[in-house]
């Protein structure tokens, strides 16, 4: 049903929209709201017909001519064949194909296609058609959102076609269609890198907006234009005889000719009329004008000839783009099913333009130009009510045959708006059921007014659900507001199961909307309403609502309840709730890691990332990370770095934030472990991924990450600098991230040390432990309070200090927290000593003392002089490239060639080849020589 898709969105300032989400991460729950389902945002169902060839019933004629120019010409990775309307581009790239042996897969485009998304999941849909266990990584890569950048679509598939065991032909028909330049830029990459057995068929109308110079230098384009396609003489004489089943005089052949130019839907049209007309001279004579006016007239003439039962099944099968028998008797309302089956089956007998879509003769559609010209014929028929009326009853039969996508938009089509979203209404609770729902929801409604939409409180819980699964809060208020506008204007809701569910969903919205402003006791009571209207047999819904019901309870104090609430429903689910119950353990990490209790916290997490059923990368991703969380509160570095190394795996697959704070946890402990090279190519990579998203608070993760850098350095000024990107006002009480910016911001304030940067970090820091305590938060409370008591002592109030850090241990010992107050750096250790003799938890003081000791505390470790470099540098020369660079720090990680692989998005080979490279230019041997050496070279940084 949902999709963790995330939307674009900025810095929000307090008190609704909690901008936590923004600059920090609002932590699980961002995720809850994602979580819905493994697949969350998925694409809409496919058209199977769309990725099949046209099924060509006539007789051909072989095109012998472009069969030897095509044959002549080497191996190309492109083939365009480009030309107007009815020149039979279709048919010749079919036989072309045919006749040479090679498999190919087949995807029919139109101009719903033009959304990257969309586009590429049916590219890979296509191809799997023909090579069912093929480009597995680009179909994974697709479930995540935001998509990636087209050039990595481009080299993941590239990749995953490289790995065919056989050559392959991909034909993309009707590209003309295509106007969505990002989809023009994955396929110039694709084309760049496509494997040698592997080309791409592109069929239009008009030529992409392609520089095409260096394949045809390279001999690697084949090209096929009108003048090519255009019959000649001898191929008009054959076509005429083969379908007339008689020889013509050669004169008028001849005129025939002149008078069509050797168009193909002109030549099939003329001896469609041959057929029957009195006087072939006449007719001949009679063609006149261009080419659309020649089809006119022959389809006049065509038309003329047919049974009027079988001209009327002509003319009203051509409104839809695709038509079945079922849709003919729906259309014609007198015609039964056995006749409409059986007059189909004469249409495509005698060869009237007719396109079968699938080998099970269900779905027809007419050539292009012949429907356009049937519509034209119909429209002058029945005039523009009947054409009205008509789109009308395609859209109640789509509608009835669940194709709810078909039947919106031909009551669009019939300027309905209200037809439209009735349907979109009617089918609100199954799409919200469903993997795909969401995108879908969120693309019918982009097409109705909104004066539609406000009336209507499905529509605008849809509208509400893709704001809060895109993040988008800025708008999720103002929908609320709109719905309880309609509950207030409704003076009785109707009583039933159906509406139960509505207020079901009504009141899990308002719950979302007030726990995000900070209401947890709106929000509590809300999901509680939720959950008793919501039936369970709707799992993602109903799970999100207990997700909200106990992360409310937490901040409202009670963890205890929650996290007993949360154990109970999650017993109520089994095995084949996967989603369901992988929400709820989210949910369960979150509330563990705010509330301090991490007794079972391994135990109970684990298996996110252990269940055999759960191979989705968005949960592995997470179950990592929150696993990784864990153990780097308590200090477990190995087995932290682990589980964030595996969070981090999958950039395009992980939530983004997940993805940034795993590196950000990557990043510490290589400043732990006096590997500053490695810590500043972390930064690098998260402030690369964050311009990769166009996401200014992804920023704040590298900008964290970079300041401690600095101040390791020692390089207050480089330090300051970071703070413009971070944020300090943003709201404190529901985080749980390592880059949550103020902890950065307020420790770079507390390292400058003037009078000013106090007061504003005192102030600051202040307000997050009253935002912290307000919402329940100890992880929240116990790092905001150690960082406080740093401000008190910086400015020498030591008692002030004491007695804060005194409140702080307090709650930090008992729970076992420790990262929280040793990342606040070596300068807690003198408040520790002087807290430790007189502390009931002295062991715990201890313990924090001698790890302090041991360079354990954030900082601690100085900077070498190689690693003596600027935050945010480049500082990889040009002895390596950027993929070369790029690899050069995995290896520095241990990583296999498989994990580079799948890090990177490339082939193992290309990795190999890359490694194989990089030690020729290092002059060394293997990868311990090469990471050695490129540390003495100043290359890691």
């Amino acid at each position: 049903m949902f999709h963790r898709g995330v939307g674009q969105h900025g810095c929000i300032e307090p008190p609704w929209a909690l901008p936590i989400v923004v600059n920090s991460g609002h932590g699980i729950l961002l995720v809850v709201t994602l979580l819905l389902t493994s697949g969350m945002i998925m694409a809409p169902p496919l058209i199977r017909t769309k990725l099949s060839p046209p099924r060509i019933t006539n007789r051909l004629v072989e095109r012998l001519r472009l069969l030897a120019e095509l044959g002549e010409q080497p191996v190309r990775r492109l083939t365009l064949v480009v030309a107007p309307a009815g020149f039979g581009k279709t048919t010749f790239v079919i036989q072309w194909l045919t006749k040479s042996g090679m498999p190919f897969a087949w995807l029919s485009l139109d101009e719903q296609d033009n959304a990257v998304g969309h586009f590429w999941r049916y590219l890979v849909a296509a191809i799997q058609q023909v090579c069912p266990a093929s480009c597995s990584e680009s179909a994974a890569l697709l479930n995540s959102q935001p998509l990636p950048p087209v050039h990595e679509l481009a080299a993941t598939l590239a990749n995953d076609l490289a790995n065919l065991p056989a050559s392959l032909a991909v034909v993309l028909d009707n590209f003309h269609q295509i106007a969505d330049q990002n989809i023009h830029d994955a396929l110039i990459w694709l084309v760049a890198y496509l494997p040698d057995h592997v080309q791409l068929v592109v069929i239009s109308r008009t030529s992409p907006p392609w520089v095409l110079g260096r394949l045809r230098g390279r001999a690697m384009l084949g090209e096929v234009r009108a003048a090519s396609l255009r019959f000649t003489p001898d191929e008009a004489r054959a076509l005429l005889s083969e379908s007339l089943r008689t020889e013509l005089p050669n004169e008028l052949v001849d005129l025939i000719y002149q008078r069509t130019e050797g168009w193909a839907v002109g030549l099939q049209l003329a001896s469609l009329s041959l057929r029957s007309s009195p006087d072939v001279r006449a007719l001949a004579q009679g063609l006149r004008g261009t080419s659309r006016h020649i089809a006119d007239y022959l389809l006049d003439e065509v038309l003329n000839d047919q049974p009027e039962d079988l001209q009327r099944v002509l003319l009203y099968s051509a409104l839809p783009e695709r038509f079945c028998p079922g849709l003919c008797v729906h259309l014609l309302e007198d015609m039964p099913l056995e006749v409409a089956r059986a007059t189909v089956a004469v249409i495509e007998r005698r060869g009237l333009f007719l396109v079968a879509l699938d080998d099970e003769q269900v779905w027809y559609r007419y050539h292009h130009l012949v429907r356009d010209l049937l519509v034209f014929r119909l429209h002058e028929l029945v005039g523009d009510a009947g054409i009205v009326a008509l789109y009308r009853r395609c859209s109640t039969w789509f509608a009835g045959e669940g194709l709810i996508d078909e039947a919106v938009s031909h009551a669009l089509k019939a300027s309905d708006p209200d037809l439209a979203a009735s349907l979109i209404e009617q089918s609100y609770a199954v799409l919200l059921e469903r993997e795909d729902g969401l995108v879908r929801l969120a693309s019918l409604l982009a097409l109705l007014p909104e004066a539609v939409i406000a009336e209507r409180p499905r529509l605008l819980l849809a509208r509400a659900f893709v704001s809060f699964v895109r993040l988008n809060f800025t708008s999720l208020p103002l929908i609320v507001e709109q719905i309880s506008a309609w509950q207030a204007r409704s003076a009785a809701h109707p009583s039933g199961a159906e509406d139960e569910e509505l207020r079901g969903d009504i009141a899990l919205i308002q719950s979302i909307a007030a726990l995000w402003a900070c209401n947890y006791t709106t929000a509590k009571r809300h999901a509680q309403q939720a959950l008793q209207l919501i039936p369970r047999r709707r799992g993602q819904i109903f799970a999100l609502a207990v997700i909200h019901y106990t992360v409310a309870m937490v901040h409202l104090g009670d963890s205890a309840g929650g996290i007993a609430f949360m154990h109970q429903e999650l017993g109520q689910f089994d095995a084949q709730a996967l989603t369901a119950r992988m929400t709820i353990l989210f949910g369960l990490g979150y509330n563990y890691h705010i509330a301090g209790q991490f007794g079972t916290f391994e135990r109970d997490i684990s298996p996110m990332v252990t269940d055999p059923s759960s191979t989705d990368r968005f949960f592995l991703c997470w179950g990592n990370y929150l696993l990784g969380r864990y153990h780097y509160e308590r200090n477990e570095l190995d087995a932290a770095q682990d589980h964030f190394l595996r969070a981090s795996r999958y950039p395009h697959h992980a939530q983004e934030h997940v993805y940034q704070d795993s590196l950000l946890g990557l990043g510490q402990i290589a400043l732990l472990r006096g590997d500053f090279d490695l810590a500043a190519a972390y930064a690098q990579r998260m402030r690369a991924f964050a311009r990769d998203r166009a996401r200014s608070d992804l920023f704040a993760f590298a900008a964290a990450l970079d300041a401690l850098l600095a101040l390791a350095r020692n390089d207050l000024i480089s330090a300051g600098l970071q703070l413009e990107l971070i944020n300090p006002r943003i709201y404190a009480g529901h985080t749980f991230w390592l880059g949550h910016g103020r902890w950065h911001h307020a420790l770079v304030q507390i390292h400058q040390a003037t009078p000013a940067s106090l007061v504003e970090a005192e102030a600051n820091l202040s307000r997050y432990v009253a935002e912290a305590e307000a919402a329940h938060n100890l992880f929240g409370q116990i790092r905001a309070g150690a960082q406080l008591a740093l401000v008190h002592e910086a400015r020498s109030d030591v008692a002030a200090a004491l007695v804060l850090l005194t409140r702080v241990v307090a709650l930090a010992a008992p729970r076992g927290f420790v990262r929280s107050l040793l990342d606040c750096g070596p300068t807690l250790a003198p408040l520790l000593h002087q807290l430790l003799p007189d502390h009931p938890d002295r062991a715990y003081i201890t313990h924090l003392l001698s790890l302090c000791a041991d360079g354990q505390a954030l900082l601690s470790v100085p900077a070498s002089p190689v690693q003596q470099l600027s935050v945010g540098s480049a500082a990889a020369p040009a002895l390596l490239t950027e993929r070369e660079q790029e690899i050069l720090l995995l290896l520095q990680e241990r990583r296999t060639d498989q994990e580079i692989a799948e890090q990177l998005i490339i082939a193992v080979t290309t990795v190999r080849t890359h490694t194989r490279n990089i030690y020729a230019k290092l002059e060394v041997g293997n990868r311990r020589e090469a990471v050695s050496r490129a540390r003495t070279l100043g290359l890691l940084s």
